[in-house]
């Protein structure tokens, strides 16, 4: 059995500091999207998410994994519709409109579909 606890960024408890953490995952490369749907008022709400993955084809379902503490759960949950908009590597920009906690909807090119959906105009 090889000992690799002297290379471990754990500390003795057993817990990676956050740090570390960051720094792992983001050495992970996953593809970036930005979920979008309504609020109660209809406007458009959504979020930069990197956890999305295909669940079935038939049906078709999705995953998309949301924090509990996220200023968009609610949206997502009482809406009853929501898309997910895969960008590409040239709209970095684009993910990060999305990632922050007051986003300028109205600087964004959208459209809606016949769910009622917002979906960023260019997306994949």
């Amino acid at each position: 059995m090889i000992d690799h606890s002297a290379d471990s960024p754990a500390t003795t408890d057993g817990a990676v500091p956050q740090a570390a953490f960051r720094s792992v995952m983001s050495g992970f490369v996953t593809g970036v999207c930005v979920a979008t749907t309504r609020a109660g008022d209809g406007a458009p709400s959504g979020l930069t998410v990197n956890s999305f993955t295909s669940v079935s084809l038939e049906p078709p379902l999705v995953s998309v994994c949301i924090d509990l503490r996220s200023r968009t759960l609610t949206d997502f949950r009482d809406c009853g519709s929501f898309a997910i908009n895969i960008l590409a590597s040239d709209q970095r920009d684009l993910a990060r409109a999305c990632a922050v906690r007051t986003m300028d909807w109205d600087a964004l090119a959208l459209t809606v579909w016949e769910t009622g959906a917002p979906v960023l105009t260019g997306a994949l």
